[in-house]
């Protein structure tokens, strides 16, 4: 199945199998999931969370500092 990502303004289109994971499609896309939290239609869940082609997924990269 084919999932639509938004990361750092860009629009991906990353394979991934059924039942796949947040974190499956993190390490497709060679992203940290350290270094990131996601939103699935448009609320924060855990990297656990599993993905279909229905869903928004939006990727957004932890920035920190003081």
């Amino acid at each position: 199945m084919k999932i639509r990502v938004s990361y750092e303004g860009e629009e991906y289109t990353v394979e991934a199998k059924s039942n796949s994971k947040i974190s499956d499609i993190l390490n497709n896309m060679g992203v940290n999931p350290e270094t990131v939290i996601v939103s699935k239609n448009d609320s924060f869940v855990p990297e656990t969370e599993t993905v279909t082609t229905s869903d928004k997924i939006d990727v957004f990269r932890v920035i920190s500092g003081g």
